[in-house]
């Protein structure tokens, strides 16, 4: 047990019914067994005037007397629900231990720190006072420590492909006194979507996770945020040139009629196949991957319609080709595979055009030849 006192004086004056009251504040942690009055002591004329009540920190009264005796003055007692039944003398002074009006063991199982008030209320005009003294001694059971969660940290892939799902888990942090980890996605505390040290997420958003159960007073949330990447498998074929839809992307076209494998080299957003058949593409985005419905290609993208070239040669080359013109022409390029530019040339009006292939890897590349909005497109493979 342990005695908690305070000898602070407080006036009760003479003038109205006021109520005075003093506090003692108890530092330790434990809980309540039994408690007793002590020490309570003052001056007052007509001690008949006089109610006087003692608060816990939980806030439960318990009156100790109540306007007893009658015109006799002052009071020096101790309170006990275990001393010996009967009413208080009056006066009640001496300093004897006495059972209060009201049970002191309302307050058994509470906890005893915080700050304990006592209330002294004079009924009555004209007579007044002092409190001397007082204070409570505490029987209790002592508190086991409770020690909180740690703000854990996370690991885990913080994004995931379309369809997919990414495990979030407690890379590092204590329970300590708490009793689980649980997770909320809307806020901290928010709707529990799991508990333990690793959840499965397939919705992205923000996600929360502490730990709680136990002594513990639910805390700050550790906060991760889940991105979803969807990759556009979109593709269109225009002329003798394939494109996926996605930008910004990997890509690798693969051939459809020979397992889906890899086209070599075809790793551009563009495609231009050097042969006919049917094609899609990979397309890859953050590490997701989707693959694009197969395109037919035919023709090698030739427009049959369109006559400006009567011949190109030596085809195949090594280097040096010459394009023999029916007509002056618009603009020509040569393309390679994958869409690329790798030469340009404004209008020709010469029967005859060198080009010049020497710099250029081997493989197949396209002569297209525009006479105002048509195309003439040939193959050329370079040995």
């Amino acid at each position: 047990c342990a005695i908690y006192s305070s000898s602070t004086p407080v006036a009760i004056s003479a003038s109205g019914t006021p109520t005075v009251t003093s506090t003692i504040t108890v530092p330790t942690n434990g809980t309540i067994n039994d408690i007793n009055v002590v020490d309570l002591a003052g001056t007052h004329t007509y001690i008949q005037d006089l109610t006087i009540t003692l608060t816990s920190p939980a806030g439960t009264v318990v009156t100790l007397f109540d306007q007893i005796c009658s015109s006799e003055n002052d009071f020096d007692l101790n309170l006990d629900d275990e001393a010996a039944a009967g009413a208080l003398p009056c006066p009640p002074t001496g300093g004897g231990t006495y059972q209060p009006s009201s049970v002191l063991s309302a307050l058994d199982g509470e906890a005893m720190n915080g700050t304990w008030t006592l209330s002294i209320t004079d009924n009555f005009n004209q007579d007044g006072g002092s409190l001397a003294t007082w204070g409570v001694e505490i029987c209790f059971t002592p508190s086991t420590p409770c020690n909180d969660p740690d703000v854990p940290t996370l690991s885990g892939a913080t994004s995931f492909c379309a369809g997919g799902s990414t495990n979030l888990t407690v890379a590092t942090g204590n329970l300590n006194d708490a009793t689980n980890w649980q997770w909320y996605s809307g806020s901290c505390g928010g709707t529990n979507i799991g508990s333990g040290t690793s959840v499965s997420i397939n919705t992205p958003g923000t996600y929360y996770v502490r730990g709680e159960g136990g002594c513990v007073t639910a805390g700050t949330c550790q906060t991760v945020t889940v991105t979803q990447t969807t990759v556009n498998n979109g593709a269109t074929i225009n002329g003798h040139t394939l494109t996926a839809t996605q930008n910004g992307a990997q890509y690798q076209w693969v051939d459809c009629n020979n397992g889906f494998a890899a086209v070599g080299g075809a790793t551009a957003q563009n495609f231009s196949p050097a042969a006919d058949g049917s094609y899609a593409v990979i397309v890859t985005v953050n590490g997701c991957s989707d693959t694009s419905a197969c395109l037919t290609y035919s023709t090698i993208g030739i427009e049959e319609s369109a006559n400006f070239v009567s011949s190109v040669y030596p085809n195949p080359t090594t280097g040096m080709i010459t394009v023999q013109l029916h007509t002056a022409v618009s603009s020509m390029t040569v393309t390679d595979v994958t869409g690329r530019i790798v030469r340009e040339f404004a209008e020709q009006s010469a029967s005859a055009v060198s080009i010049d292939l020497n710099k250029e890897a081997k493989g197949v590349y396209f002569l297209n030849v525009y006479v105002n909005e048509r195309v003439q497109t040939l193959r050329i493979v370079k040995e």
